[in-house]
């Protein structure tokens, strides 16, 4: 984002002396054992650098431009394969935070330009087939600083009932041509400091963290799906508060986000930022837990997505992926086969993934409780001592983030045959030959 919403005019001052981005930083840098790869590379110039972005259902990726050096512009383009298809343009007003996919439509906002300090929020068609129409347009109920969705039709945001004011929390129903089912949007939530970004976990859990926080040392709120429920129902009696919600805390220097996200596992992701400081990409695993650096940025790092098992964020010069843990069998085949006195040999390996990565094996047991195998590993050898039957193993590969199981791994013993058993067929093939042999011998008497 180029232009945060901010409710106080000294927040505002301190956003514009700091730096978007560094010309040397062409990517993030990755912390403790992560991974960075390339979604999709931005050609970074003086006047144009990579906001937000977000697919579409069809997979498209839509993104925002906006001048790194604080000149108003802000532009809207679509991917259609590898050509950018321009969807909007404007050289009236600085860029917005936050582009969002909700149902069959794009949502976009505006900085604001010199004379209006409140946000516009734009929509358009996926499909690129319509033009861009307003949503939002000042004056209004809200000026919001970014939408993200927790179901189809669902639509949330920070931002600011009014110009200036502390940081509060909306909600709106969007109907199936893009647009509010009801106006005006039900304020749910006033959270103060400055409007910042928000996401759910799959129980439906709020998350929410300041852009700036004018204190210092801004926390990360939590709220229950039931909490929300009650909220959204009676936004009145009921409305958020930060007030005995604290999760946790972003550490110094840091005073704000630019960014969230959930993964499947409830870990939370935050792209944190300070005046003089890269921005740092934080994975916290649970409430009393120090954060993880994952990746830190020298300029400033923006929208954080969650998809197909990977982080996405963006920054000034491209939206960049941190893939996380993936397991997969390090044997050309599940099925490993064996005899007796051999080794079998089992193994994964990894892609992705956040911090050390710890190895447990397991016997599959019918009857009772698994059994737990080997040392903390990659690979699993296994001296065959006897025949049985089939038997079934699997691997538990743990990092910060969680806990993935591989597929089953199925040991196969070849069964021996017996050193009598050869001889007797040996003992049976001859007597065979013998036998045709005297038979032979006697036709050929018979025969004189």
């Amino acid at each position: 984002m180029v232009l945060r919403f901010f409710s106080s005019l000294s927040a505002l001052l301190l956003l514009l002396l700091s730096p978007v981005f560094s010309a040397g930083a062409q990517s993030p840098v990755p912390y403790n054992q992560a991974t960075v790869e390339t979604l999709y590379p931005f050609p970074l110039t003086m006047d144009a650098a990579l906001i937000s972005f977000d697919w579409d259902a069809t997979g498209a990726l839509h993104y925002t431009v906006g001048d790194p050096n604080w000149g108003t512009k802000l532009e809207v383009y679509k991917l259609n394969g590898s050509v950018p298809q321009q969807i909007f343009a404007s050289s009236s007003v600085w860029a917005g935070s936050r582009l969002t996919r909700l149902g069959a439509y794009m949502f976009f906002n505006d900085g604001g330009d010199f004379v209006r300090s409140d946000f516009n929020y734009y929509g358009y068609s996926a499909s690129g087939s319509e033009p861009v129409f307003p949503l939002l347009e000042a004056p209004f109920e809200a000026s919001l600083w970014g939408l993200e969705t927790r179901n189809e039709g669902e639509f949330f945001a920070s931002g600011s009932a009014t110009t200036w004011r502390p940081g509060a929390l909306f909600y709106g129903q969007m109907d199936g041509a893009g647009a509010f089912s009801a106006r005006p949007l039900v304020q749910f939530g006033e959270v103060g400091n400055s409007p910042g970004p928000l996401c759910f976990d799959a129980q439906g859990t709020l998350y929410y963290v300041p852009g700036y926080a004018f204190a210092g040392g801004a926390s990360i709120f939590r709220w229950t799906a039931e909490e929300v429920a009650d909220a959204l129902a009676d936004p009145v009696t009921k409305s958020l508060a930060s007030d005995n919600h604290l999760w946790n805390t972003l550490p110094a220097p840091y005073e704000g986000a630019t960014g969230m996200a959930c993964d499947s596992n409830g870990n939370v992701y935050v792209t944190a930022t300070a005046w003089g400081s890269p921005s740092q990409f934080l994975l916290f695993n649970a409430s009393d837990a120090s954060p993880i650096l994952v990746a830190d940025y020298a300029g400033r790092l923006e929208t954080l997505r969650y998809r197909d098992n990977s982080l996405a964020v963006s920054c000034a010069s491209g939206i960049f992926s941190i893939p996380l843990l993936r397991v997969e069998s390090g044997t050309p085949s599940q099925v490993i086969t064996g005899k007796v006195g051999e080794t079998a040999v089992l193994s994964v390996q990894t892609r992705g993934g956040i911090g050390e990565r710890h190895y447990q094996w397991f016997e599959r047991s019918q009857n009772k409780a698994d059994i737990v195998l080997g040392d903390d590993l990659s690979f699993l050898a296994l001296p065959i001592e006897e025949e049985s039957g089939d038997r079934a193993f699997y691997c538990q590969v743990s990092d910060a983030t969680g806990t993935v199981t591989s597929e089953l791994f199925t040991l196969v013993v070849e069964k021996s045959v017996p050193a009598y058993t050869v001889y007797g067929l040996a003992v049976a093939v001859l007597l065979i030959l013998a036998a045709g042999w005297i038979l032979l011998q006697r036709q050929l008497l018979c025969g004189r």
